[in-house]
């Protein structure tokens, strides 16, 4: 039973001499492909440089396999290994993806190759090239010549890619204007493709659209379910693109184009029409989309037929705007206003804070931290514990909020978002002196440090900077925070503040704090399509 498989590193210390024999076999395989590279034909360099970018891997593979029996040459006849003697080992260098081949007429062609080792619970005879089929009980009693062997190494002869042939057949049709024979030639590269494992199609879809307005093949044929090699095409210098473009152009500008269009009665086709030609006119994925998803707008007033109208919306109608979702930081500053038995005792006080967090369009949820500093008394401040045998104006209030707040947005335009917001604070409340004396205890220079829990509550309106069209479509494969946005947000709002060990209350403080805020939409989304 094959056991443990693994590539063994041609930097490893100590290789053995048949190790280091099959390295540099290895590394002379890779030399002699280089060179067959050189002499290769140009169609023959051109598509192994497509297929070899795929994958391509040479190496020194070691399997150690676990014995139940081995066949003695010498004395001819199976024996049984002992523990100590259960594993073999089998070095063997493996290729696997595409690489070129010599025949004897001198002729170059690409080959794959893989190999396989079979699963490890089967039990299987294994010879220098390949394994058994599975095999049960003690191999005298399989006869050796009913036995089937499966190489370890498989090649595949990769045949003449009539893609060749197929473009320079469709490249003399389209200068002709034979567009019969342009059909033909397609519908037999069509099933090529679905047949041939190893080549796909190799013609840019907006030039296939091109194609389709060319022969006034206004159907439902346009070709986004099919998949192209875009690489491969680049491998191909026979100008077919070019070509294409060319009669297409000139088939536009002339108003021949206008001309055949309008024979068409079928509203539906005449779209379809127009996307096509869109699609071959602009080069750029947004000003493709963008033209796309204008004339489906314009023709569905048109068409009587609701199927039809939702037909070309969900095919071909596909426009993005910024995903709600965002995350944000900001930074304040504000003032507050202290109210009640509080407000008898603590003067206004203005401080600043900092904010991160994420939502959508409906809820968000924010942590926060805000503090306020340098609030002076008033004179009910004076009878307070805190100040006996103390000067009150020596002394300062701060106070800090940390907390984690839901905000409900009740309004959210393009540009502005109102909200009510409501969560569980920390606050922090201290009585300090404004010049410490180093040389006075700890309760002379700070007689007050309050921690209490609270809820803090407020409304919120927040204006930003908007995204327009082209912004979403060039964000439409976006990176990370591509999507940022510059804004303000004004906070009026309530928390509750604790300071019984300094003045016996508790009670509110109204604030009032502007933000500037960086807000980052992760990605966009498709845009639902709003029927009227």
């Amino acid at each position: 039973m094959p056991g443990i498989e693994e590539f063994v590193p041609v930097n490893k210390p100590e290789l053995t001499d048949k190790e280091r024999f099959l390295i540099d076999r290895a590394d002379k395989i890779m030399q002699r492909n280089d060179s067959l590279l050189k002499k290769a034909k140009s169609e023959i360099q051109n598509e192994y440089r497509y297929l070899s970018g795929k994958a391509q891997t040479i190496g020194l593979h070691e399997i150690k396999i676990y014995v139940d029996y081995y066949y003695d040459s010498t004395e001819k006849k199976w024996i049984r290994p002992s523990v100590e003697n259960c594993i073999a080992t089998m070095m063997m260098v493996t290729k696997s993806g595409f690489f070129l081949h010599q025949d004897k007429d001198s002729t170059i062609r690409i080959r794959k190759y893989m190999y396989h080792i079979p699963e490890t619970k089967t039990k299987r005879l294994f010879f220098d090239n390949g394994y058994s089929q599975v095999v049960s009980g003690n191999p005298e009693k399989v006869p050796l010549d009913s036995i089937k062997v499966f190489p370890y190494k498989l090649v595949f002869q990769i045949p003449h890619n009539k893609i060749i042939d197929y473009r320079k057949e469709l490249k003399n049709a389209v200068i002709n204007k034979d567009y019969s024979t342009v059909r033909k030639v397609l519908k037999k590269m069509d099933n090529y493709c679905a047949r041939n494992p190893f080549f796909k199609h190799a013609i840019y879809w907006r030039h296939l659209n091109m194609l389709d307005v060319l022969l006034q093949d206004y159907s439902d044929s346009d070709r986004y379910g099919i998949s192209y090699d875009i690489q491969y095409v680049e491998c191909y210098d026979d100008s077919l693109e070019q070509v294409i473009k060319r009669e297409f152009d000139a088939y536009i500008q002339s108003g021949a184009f206008e001309k055949d269009l309008s024979k068409e009665n079928d509203l539906v086709k005449r779209a379809v029409a127009r996307i096509l030609a869109n699609n071959g006119l602009h080069d750029s994925d947004e000003d493709t989309r963008e033209g796309r998803n204008d004339i489906v707008q314009s023709y569905l007033d048109s068409i009587p037929d609701f199927e039809q109208r939702e037909f070309l919306v969900k095919k071909y109608w596909n426009r993005h705007e910024m995903h709600p979702f965002y995350i944000y930081f900001s930074m304040m500053f504000g003032a507050t206003r202290y109210v009640g038995r509080l407000g008898d005792r603590i003067r206004p006080g203005f401080g600043g804070g900092g904010a991160f967090g994420g939502g959508n369009n409906v809820m968000s949820l924010d942590i926060f931290l805000q503090g306020y500093f340098w609030s002076s008394y008033d004179k009910k401040a004076a009878s307070s514990r805190c100040f006996k045998n103390r000067n009150m104006k020596d002394y300062e209030f701060d106070a800090m909020d940390i907390g984690v707040e839901m905000t409900y947005k009740w309004l959210v335009t393009k540009r502005f978002e109102g909200g009510i917001y409501a969560g569980p604070t920390f606050n922090m409340s201290e009585v300090v002196k404004r010049k410490w004396d180093k040389d006075a205890p700890r309760n002379e220079n700070e007689p007050s440090l309050e921690v209490a829990p609270g809820v803090d509550v407020g409304l919120s309106f927040s204006l930003f900077e908007a995204f327009n069209r082209k912004d979403v479509e060039r964000m439409f494969k976006p990176d990370l925070y591509q999507g940022g946005r510059f804004g303000g947000r004004l906070r009026i709002g309530m928390s509750t503040q604790k300071a019984k060990e300094s003045f016996d209350v508790w009670g509110w403080k109204g604030y009032i704090t502007l933000e500037v805020m960086l807000r980052a939409h992760l990605t966009t989304r498709n845009e639902p399509f709003l029927w009227d």
